[in-house]
């Protein structure tokens, strides 16, 4: 019986094949999302390692929003392996990208993740969530939750203002259009908790810090960010 599913997931895979989802070569036995050399070249973000309280993302939000730790899994470039993990994320419905990403690094930050009661997600307004058909770091906060063993709780910040995308605006574009965009329902759930932020990419931080200023104001203990990149 085994040998029969063999040859049969060996006729499924030579008919349909996995292709990385960065040089979309065809994966070999024992790879998954990404082939080994892509993988290789995947730009892990070293500043947690140095100091998750002091390194180049805390700086950035510095007299802006007081973080804890801040956090991020690759740097992020144009062109880059990390950029088409997030594209095939963001873009063409590929959850298992931060199923995948949890299980092969969720273990970088263990030792900075041991007093965070709850991880949240930036939200999508439903009218956005519609159009792309899910949030994408849903599966990726789901992935984190089971990891680290922290609550997942995705309902109680809420974008309750529609907004044009960010991609190609200023920072200053970017502040102007998450003026009053968010907002916590129930503020006693949050009360005197350590929030993780979960997004996918920070480039110029205006949308963590929206949401950060919102979350500090409904009476949060300490805030901390994660993101899957970093630009650089």
């Amino acid at each position: 019986m085994q040998k029969l599913i063999k040859l049969l997931k060996t006729i499924f895979f030579s008919l349909f094949p996995d292709l990385c989802f960065h040089c979309n070569q065809m994966l070999n036995e024992g790879e998954e999302v990404l082939c080994f050399h892509c993988h290789s070249k995947l730009p892990v973000f070293d500043g947690c390692w140095v100091n998750a309280q002091n390194n180049i993302i805390t700086q950035l939000f510095n007299h802006k929003v007081n973080l804890k730790y801040g956090l991020a899994f690759f740097y992020y470039e144009n062109f880059g392996v990390t950029r088409s993990l997030i594209h095939h994320l963001k873009y063409k419905n590929q959850e298992v990208v931060g199923t995948w990403i949890v299980n092969h690094f969720g273990d970088l930050y263990n030792s900075a993740i041991n007093d965070i009661d709850y991880i949240v997600p930036i939200p999508l307004h439903s009218k956005r969530k519609k159009e792309r058909g899910y949030n994408q770091v849903d599966t990726f906060c789901t992935a984190l939750s089971d990891k680290w063993n922290i609550p997942y709780i995705k309902e109680n910040l809420i974008r309750k203002k529609y907004t044009n995308t960010q991609t190609k605006k200023t920072r200053m574009e970017r502040v102007s259009n998450l003026k009053n965009v968010f907002d916590v329902k129930k503020q006693e759930v949050f009360s005197n908790k350590h929030i993780l932020l979960v997004d996918d990419v920070l480039t110029t931080g205006s949308t963590l810090e929206s949401a950060g200023y919102v979350l500090l104001d409904s009476g949060i203990k300490n805030l901390s960010i994660l993101t899957i990149g970093i630009v650089v």
